[in-house]
């Protein structure tokens, strides 16, 4: 075990019950930790001594969702997440040319101000230091698409970072309306979702400069980053990756689960994380001149779009705004959501929702915030009907998006990255 990780281990044996209560010869001696296991019990993997002053003064909380539609609240200490960040940003600098204070734009689901949701809705969000714009995942009508990209020339990005299916109708819209590549724009960074070699060589036409992938996680922060060559490159000053295969520890250049280890995250340590993706390890020489291993993820999370009746598209995201309202609002009610589209003409859609214990008779208020607070204009009118569990799906399905078009066939699989 090396320096560094046997002292995250040890803090995580002497602070975290759920640790504590595992007296193991090292990291290596755990089981892969599934993420049920968080999501049903979060406070057990909270480290104590950040209860306590100084620490607590510099936590803040993230919140994870991902593909797995699994809601969790997850705690950083500001500084160690600063770190985390640094190690993407040195090799986006590095590897693309962006440096920490070129403008950027973004997009983004719901906004926090001091671990607080706003509950006021903001189509755009403007950096106090104007170095970046951000753009709300939600009504992204062609005239919409077409207001973001005059906003985004106004602004005048170095580079851009959004999802794989934002990226797709932003680029659609660029191509439809004949509009010029952004002036400025050197780099577009894809994250959320993993897109396939395809997809990229197709944005990349249209925003005419690289397009970049960022493996990552709230639980851990950045896992891995694309080069120029394509390849994942682990980012091993964060993160120990392993690849899991009946139990144990695959050969490189086998696939088998992904499973993490923070080497920062000491408020809320995750140890072998089985994050739900698939992939193999290798270790070749890569043409980027980069020493670090390569991640090969052969099976990742991915979500469908939404199909309108005026046989345009919506992204998944716009539902997340209605889930973390009623989370944040009321408290810990739900702990996992799916939704599925069984309807176009009418809309229609079947929203699954595993509950916390204490929430299980807020049925009927759960409805009615959730369709309260859709901020998509073209699903007001849809038909919601609800299913609620009392447990979590299986970690066996954690692999699916949380959102699944019966017209596009299925759930989407990102395969062969």
């Amino acid at each position: 075990m090396q320096p560094e990780a046997k002292s995250f281990y040890t803090h995580a044996a002497q602070n975290v019950p759920y640790y504590a209560n595992r007296c193991v010869d090292g990291i290596a001696a755990l089981l892969p930790l599934c993420k049920n296991e968080v999501v049903q019990s979060p406070n057990d993997f909270f480290a104590k001594d950040y209860l306590l002053y100084p620490k607590k003064e510099h936590l803040v909380i993230h919140r994870a969702v991902g593909t797995s539609g699994k809601m969790l609240k997850v705690h950083w200490d500001a500084r160690e997440k600063e770190q985390a960040d640094a190690a993407v940003r040195r090799l986006r600098q590095e590897w693309y040319n962006v440096m920490p204070d070129d403008s950027c734009c973004y997009f983004f689901t719901s906004e926090y101000h001091q671990n607080t949701l706003v509950y006021e809705a903001h189509d755009t969000l403007r950096g106090a230091n104007d170095k970046s714009l951000g753009f709300a995942m939600r009504n992204l009508i062609p005239s919409r698409l077409r207001e973001i990209i005059d906003e985004m020339r106004a602004f005048d990005p170095v580079w851009i970072s959004l999802t794989p299916p934002v990226a797709t109708l932003l680029a659609e819209a660029i191509h439809g309306n004949d509009l010029p590549a952004l002036p400025r724009l050197r780099y577009v960074e894809l994250t959320g979702e993993m897109s396939d070699a395809a997809t990229r060589a197709a944005l990349s036409e249209v925003f005419t400069c690289p397009i970049g992938n960022l493996y990552a996680a709230t639980e851990t922060g950045g896992i891995a980053l694309a080069c120029p060559a394509g390849h994942l490159h682990i980012l091993e000053e964060n993160v120990v990756v392993e690849i899991v295969r009946d139990g144990q520890p695959a050969p490189d250049g086998a696939a088998g689960d992904v499973v993490l280890t923070s080497r920062l995250n000491y408020a809320m340590p995750l140890l072998r994380y089985q994050i739900g993706d698939r992939g193999s390890i290798t270790r070749e020489p890569c043409a980027c001149g980069y020493s670090a291993p390569v991640l090969n993820l052969t099976a990742t999370r991915q979500n469908d779009f939404i199909t309108l009746p005026s046989g345009g598209r919506a992204v998944a995201d716009v539902f997340l705004y209605a889930i973390t309202y009623i989370n944040e609002r009321i408290g810990p009610v739900i702990r996992q959501f799916r939704i599925r589209q069984t309807g176009v003409t009418p809309l229609a859609f079947v929203v699954t929702l595993a509950l916390y214990p204490p929430y299980k008779n807020w049925k009927d208020t759960i409805q009615e915030l959730f369709t309260a607070h859709l901020c998509e204009d073209a699903l007001r009118g849809a038909a919601f009907a609800f299913e609620f569990r009392d447990a979590l799906l299986p970690d066996d399905t954690e692999r699916l998006g949380y959102f699944y078009n019966e017209e596009q066939g299925g759930y989407g699989t990102c395969v062969n990255h």
